[in-house]
């Protein structure tokens, strides 16, 4: 089963992001003193204690932000591979009370050129800026959605999810953008897992949900793809993410696709080493949205 939908991911502590400040001598004037609260990992945390961000969107964007009571949430990577550097993020909404992350995502990547020297930082950072940038330009994709689910969440934990009838069988379902699905619906000998894993995906009502991107740089095709579990019922999403990053030669046959795939592979080859980490990691979120919201499990 193929759904477009978007996913949500997740990273860890959080902070406030500072609004770049002009440099004048007058005082600052409350857009300029306005600061946007994120749940960065480490490394886009450390960015952000670093450097300011040269986004124009900033002010509007944040004044939205703080009057909804939501941060941005970021999943992200970095890393060198074949002399060049990558950054890889996918941003979303989450709500400043309870936690709870939205369902629309942005994907941003930044690739440099690099010799010996590591600068995947640099090129992590070109990605988490030039998504915040696409983001304000786009706000009410973000927050509308986000504001849907905290009015439909309750309702649906408060439910039992309904039997799927044996006739279904096992298959591997997933959600996805649909620019990543026209591109699975490319691979028909594709292998999402084994039985085993498939059984467990059934037995715990989970989905996989990839969140992707591919595109050429500087010579180079590359390609992303994350991975993570979805409730069915609930649409929640667990915080732990597979992700692998690859490369390929533009001047190859459908480098492309074929780069997407090997990404593709390499994540879900992540999840199948270690399942329990991602099958826990949903629980423990859809428990946790429970206590927020403050809903108990439906008997």
């Amino acid at each position: 089963m193929r759904l477009p939908i978007s996913l949500l991911l997740a990273s860890l502590a959080g902070l406030a992001i500072v609004a770049p400040a002009a440099a004048q001598e007058a005082a600052p004037t409350p857009a300029e003193e306005c600061s946007i609260q994120v749940d960065f990992s480490e490394d886009a945390r450390a960015i952000v204690e670093s450097r300011t961000f040269s986004f124009s969107g900033f002010a509007t964007l944040c004044q939205q932000l703080q009057d909804a009571g939501f941060g941005v949430r970021s999943g992200d990577f970095r890393g060198m591979i074949e002399g060049r550097a990558f950054g890889i993020t996918a941003l979303s909404l989450f709500d400043l009370a309870t936690g709870i992350g939205g369902h629309s995502v942005l994907t941003s990547t930044g690739l440099q050129e690099a010799s010996a020297e590591d600068v995947s930082m640099d090129a992590l950072y070109d990605a988490i800026n030039d998504g915040m940038q696409t983001m304000s330009e786009r706000p009410d994709e973000f927050i509308r959605p986000l504001q849907e689910d905290l009015a439909r969440l309750p309702g649906v934990l408060a439910t039992s999810p309904a039997p799927r009838a044996a006739s279904e069988g096992c298959s591997f379902d997933f959600v996805a953008p649909q620019e990543l699905i026209d591109h699975i619906d490319g691979w028909p000998d594709f292998s999402f897992g084994d039985e085993a894993m498939c059984q467990r995906l059934a037995e715990q009502g989970a989905l996989l949900e990839l969140r992707g991107a591919a595109g050429e740089l500087s010579g180079k095709t590359y390609a992303w793809l994350m991975v993570a579990l979805q409730d069915r019922h609930s649409g929640i999403t667990g915080r732990d993410v597979a992700v692998n990053f690859t490369l390929f030669d533009t001047a190859e046959d459908n480098a492309l696709d074929r780069a997407l795939r090997q990404a593709a592979g390499g994540a879900l080859a992540q999840l199948a080493e270690e399942p329990d980490i991602y099958f826990y990691g949903l629980v423990a979120e859809t428990t946790r949205t429970r206590e927020a919201l403050g809903v108990s499990a439906a008997q």
